[in-house]
């Protein structure tokens, strides 16, 4: 199990666990991410402080911080017709 913070551009992981506050876990469910929902880290930007991840076709924008609580199991990288980027 590794944070989301490790994951690579086009990586798909499944998480395990968010290590935040009750109202943080909250307003992450409300976006599709939550324990069990699988995600894809589409970019890490700014030297890796800010993080773009899909969650169920929903685009989230997650800090660095809240990337490190973010534990996941990583599936392998997303294949080419699967929600890949758009141009």
């Amino acid at each position: 199990m590794k944070c989301l913070k490790q994951l690579r551009a086009g990586e798909c992981a499944r998480i395990e666990d968010i290590d935040a506050p009750a109202e943080v876990r909250e307003r992450l469910k409300m976006l599709n991410v939550f324990p069990g929902a699988e995600i894809r880290l589409i970019k890490s930007v700014f030297f890796g402080s800010t993080f773009l991840l899909e969650a169920s076709g929903v685009r989230v924008g997650v800090r660095g911080g809240l990337a490190e609580k973010i534990f996941v199991r990583a599936e392998g990288a997303a294949t080419e017709g699967k929600g890949g980027e758009r141009p």
